[in-house]
């Protein structure tokens, strides 16, 4: 698990939240929780990108990979030549993936860093992230426009092998001559990751136009949005051995409990070759379905074509333009998710999501209610697979702090998420009864 803490963050005063199977971020608008989640899909997105592009002049080849080849092993009983090694590197790769991941943010909020972390004049960012094996601490450097490593901490009790790192030159034996070593330590983010921004229908009703615009690289959008786009443009049709099966029989479900109708996408059609997405025996574009079908359309796309098996998998707003009754069911899928090793993120402005992910919560303890109350065997929630977090703002236009909520099989999620609305509307129901009693003859 991954315990992220951020402080003077967008609109966010100060926030630390634990990454489980499923993190829910609720509360009002204009909080931070998209925010938080992109921040989330950044710091996943950064250390892959650190790993595939690491510079070798970073952390030469030398005694580290001597001591792997002789089968490495508990990172304490190495020799101490090997240990100062490995806090050298790890401090360089760790410098590294700090410069990374500024850029980073700057794509996915198409932004300069210090217009994302400056929302209300403060300028002591602050950003630290710990695992059960490491903890790193980034600040925004002197020029305001990169991140810099303030602290990073290494757990000595971790075992390391040439398997468990990551090779990036080979001698003519296969044996690394050279490996990045953060991996291990960074092991929750070291991860597929993809992003389903808010607003989907509109987006797939501007398709046309937006793969234009990329492809002339004419629009300037925010990352998350770009990686979405070019993750439709990109649909392929892999073999079926090479997609996991389990994340089909979701997309399955999805299409027929909630959609009615097939999701699917004919090749290389129009002006620009990309793809077209069709709903439906018609194969109706996308452009001319309900605002459901276009705003789930693009979730069943990415679990049968995108996201990987373990990868984690950003939601906003799933419950947009759906009703209660499938919101219902598109929690139901993202628990079918989490069962299935994926780690999912959703913010949600929902009763009825929050409330349904309760439930599973509630189930399980409880096996034998599953079947009675029509789900499958394995539609239930761990309390401890559970985060859940409130964003709020004390004052309008403020600064906001996110709380953890209270998470167990008792309850589900507890806490005042939405209390406050539903007392406000009784409130004004009964007054508005009580009048109309009043002027009755």
């Amino acid at each position: 698990m991954l315990t992220l803490s951020v402080r003077r963050f967008g609109p966010i005063e100060d926030a630390t939240v634990d990454l489980k199977p499923l993190t829910l971020f609720v509360g009002p608008n204009n909080t931070g929780k998209s925010y938080l989640a992109t921040l989330i899909y950044a710091l996943v997105n950064a250390l892959r990108l650190s790993l595939d592009h690491a510079d070798d002049a970073v952390s030469p080849p030398g005694l580290v990979e001597a001591w792997l080849a002789r089968g490495g092993g508990m990172l304490h009983n190495a020799p101490a030549d090997v240990q100062d090694s490995l806090d050298k590197r790890l401090g360089a790769e760790a410098w590294q993936y700090g410069t990374v991941l500024g850029g980073e943010l700057r794509r996915c909020f198409a932004a300069k860093l210090g217009e994302i972390v400056g929302l209300h004049g403060a300028s002591d960012f602050g950003l630290e992230m710990r695992s059960s094996n490491a903890l790193l601490a980034f600040a925004r450097g002197r020029n305001d426009e990169e991140l810099t490593l303030e602290r990073c901490q290494w757990e000595r009790s971790v075992r390391l092998s040439q398997d468990a790192v990551r090779a990036r030159a080979v001698d003519r034996s296969g044996l690394p001559l050279a490996t990045t070593l953060i991996a291990p330590f960074l092991a929750p983010l070291n991860r597929g990751v993809h992003f389903l921004p808010a607003g989907r229908s509109a987006l797939l009703q501007a398709y046309r136009p937006l793969v234009t615009a990329l492809v002339s690289r004419e629009a300037r959008l925010a990352g998350t949005i770009r990686d979405f786009m070019v993750a439709l443009v990109n649909l392929t049709r892999s073999p079926s051995f090479l997609r996991p099966q389990a994340l089909d029989e979701v997309a399955l479900f999805i299409e027929r409990r909630i959609c009615a109708g097939q999701v699917d996408f004919e090749e290389g059609l129009g002006r620009v070759e990309a793809p077209e997405i069709v709903y439906g025996r018609d194969q109706l574009p996308i452009q001319r379905v309900s605002s459901t079908i276009a705003e789930t359309a693009p979730i069943v796309l990415f679990l049968r074509h995108v996201v990987g098996e373990n990868d984690a998998l950003v939601v906003e707003e799933p419950e947009a333009h759906l009703h209660p009754d499938n919101q219902r069911l598109l929690a139901q899928a993202l628990v079918k998710l989490v069962r299935r090793g994926l780690q999912v993120v959703v913010t949600t402005h929902s009763d009825y999501f929050v409330e349904q992910v309760s439930n599973f919560v509630r189930l399980g303890p409880l096996p034998d209610q599953r079947a009675r109350l029509g789900y499958d065997a394995d539609d239930y929630l761990d309390a401890g697979e559970v985060g859940a977090y409130l964003f709020r703002s004390p004052a309008p236009a403020g600064p906001s702090r996110v709380e953890a909520l209270p998470v167990n099989s008792d309850e589900g999620i507890s806490g005042d998420v939405f209390a406050r609305v539903t007392e406000a509307l009784y409130d004004e129901t009964s007054t508005l009864v009580q009048a109309a009693a009043d002027v009755r003859p």
